[in-house]
């Protein structure tokens, strides 16, 4: 809070005096730009975003106008928020929390590894299952694994598209009908 005095003397010598307060901007009314704004998860860490405060179109310095009053809080790898903190100095007083979220990502096929079945030949008895197994623990549950649409594993000769199911996790959105590949039931020796 400042204080200022001015005075004012009219041409017939009459002067008038005031004195007034300058109070301090609340910091939460700033404007906060964060490049990266936000992060979609990796599995990796994130860096830390940079940012700059405006007021009334002035760019705010930190140290004169704003100090850190608690670093970065959260982590910068999971998805969810992470915190900044910054105090109000100088001619601004109040708090602003400024926030990076990282939202999920959406599996590709990729993070999966498909096992086919070994010289798939039609017998007209044997299906011949695909197995599925995510490459990284924190994809969600895999729900179905389909064969041209069918949770059912081929017996018959032909190409099969091969999709799974997969749920949400608390790092992965869920995904339904994620092509993985096609393998091919070779007809039995002799058929056309």
């Amino acid at each position: 809070t400042n204080t200022a005095s001015c005075s004012f003397t009219y041409a017939d010598g009459a002067t008038v005096s005031n004195t007034f307060t300058i109070n301090p901007a609340n910091l939460s009314y700033t404007t906060v730009t964060l490049d990266p704004a936000s992060g979609t998860y990796t599995g990796s860490v994130h860096n830390r975003p940079t940012y700059t405060l405006t007021y009334n179109g002035k760019q705010l310095v930190e140290g004169t106008d704003y100090i850190v009053d608690a670093n970065w809080s959260g982590d910068f790898t999971n998805v969810g928020s992470c915190n900044l903190i910054l105090k109000g100095n100088g001619n601004f007083t109040g708090y602003k929390t400024l926030t990076y979220t990282i939202g999920k990502a959406t599996p590709t096929a990729n993070l999966f590894e498909m096992t086919l079945p070994q010289n798939p030949v039609y017998d007209g008895i044997t299906k011949f299952p695909v197995t599925v197994a995510p490459k990284t623990p924190d994809l969600g549950e895999i729900t179905a694994v389909k064969y041209d649409g069918s949770t059912e594993a081929p017996v018959n000769a032909g190409t099969y598209k091969v999709t799974v199911d997969v749920a949400e996790s608390e790092n992965y959105n869920a995904i339904y009908d994620l092509e993985l590949g096609s393998f091919t039931v070779a007809p039995a020796a002799g058929s056309i």
